[in-house]
Order: structure tokens, then sequence, then C-alpha cells
């Protein structure tokens, strides 16, 4: 008879475990940002003051560019918004110029709650590093760079993974990569991760 008031006690007790069980699990959820691919151009949307290079259609009103307005000053991301029953667009924001670079070239991630992470990855004679932009309802923020390339300095992409936890995102890499760009610095991926938010920018190596 013993046996009905232990289950009923175990009983009782999970009652009051699981739901702070649950809690931990939500608070601790890792959820991947996955890649997404907008239509590139073949022919480039048209801007004063600009020469367009690259042009992807983000949404119906939406796009991203990637332009020059002066040598100088090199490649600049631009986020476009089109006006209603036109051909125009308003330039929403325009990053920093990438000055003598050969490349720039964005990737784009969707995550949870209307976030979009984009990364654009610049180069010369090889890739050099990962400029970090969060855009989330029509605004976008530049977060931080990152001197990455692939162990070949190649396209550190491919070995790239973006994770949302808890209040923040965190990039984490696989396979060799080199860090700090031009120093032949090869490490293994798993050793640095970056962690970023809106309002908070830290590369982590171990």
């Amino acid at each position: 008879m013993w046996v009905i008031p232990m289950l009923y006690t175990i009983y009782y007790k999970m009652k009051l475990v699981i739901p702070f069980i649950l809690i931990w699990l939500h608070l601790n959820a890792q959820e991947s940002a996955n890649q997404i691919f907008p239509v590139k151009f073949k022919e480039n949307i048209q801007l004063a003051e600009h020469k367009v290079n690259q042009t992807y259609k983000f949404s119906d009103t939406e796009f991203f560019v990637v332009a020059t307005r002066t040598f100088e000053e090199g490649f600049q991301l631009i986020y476009l918004q089109k006006q209603p029953n036109s051909n125009r667009y308003t330039k929403e924001y325009i990053s920093k110029g990438k000055g003598e670079a050969y490349h720039y070239n964005p990737y784009f991630y969707k995550a949870d709650n209307g976030y979009f992470i984009i990364l654009a990855e610049e180069g010369y004679e090889y890739m050099s590093g990962v400029d970090i932009y969060i855009l989330k309802k029509g605004d976008i923020k530049f977060i931080g760079y990152v001197p990455v390339s692939g162990d070949q300095r190649d396209s550190a992409i491919p070995k790239i993974k973006i994770k949302k936890i808890q209040d923040h995102f965190e990039i984490l890499f696989s396979g060799t990569i080199e860090y700090k760009i031009a120093t032949d610095r090869l490490i293994d991926g798993s050793n640095l991760r970056v962690e970023f938010n809106l309002d908070r920018f830290n590369i982590i190596e171990k």
C-alpha cells in the first residue's frame, strides 16, 4: 500500500518541477538564423549619384544594392525603399565606403521576431573580413567588423552559422579559418565566436 502514496508524492513534485524546466529550456533555446537568397537582378537599379554594382530584391518594396559614389569612398551597401506606384527609390541607409576593396558581397539570414542579419564580405586580392548589419522593420544598423576569412583567404561564409541565444546572436565558425587578416594566423574556427545584438558587439577567442 505504501507504493500509491509514494507515486502521488513523485507526481506532485514533478508538477512543481516541470514548469521550471520548460522555462529554463525556453530561455536557453538556440535557434538558427537561416540563409535566404533574395533575387539578384541581371540589370541593376539606376540611382542618382551612385553606380550600382549589385542589386538584390529583398521584398516587393525593399531592395539592397552594392554601389560606388567615388573611387576613394569605394563600395557601399545601400538599403532602398521603393516609392508607391513608381520606379523611384528612397535611400533609407547608406553604409560607410569600403575604400579600395575589390569585392563587397552581401549574404542574408532570417531570424525570428522580424530580425534579418546581413553579412557583407569584403575582399581585395583575397577575402579579408565580414561586416555585420541587423535589419528589423525597415531599420538597419551596422554592428561591427570581423577580420576573418577561409583558410585559403577565400570566403568565410560557408564556415559560418548564426544562432539566436536568449537576448543576442552568435556567429559560430567551423573548420580552419584565418583570423586577423594578412597575419597568416590560422585557427580552429570552433575557438572563435562573435556575440552581438543591436547594442553590443564582442569577438571572443578561446
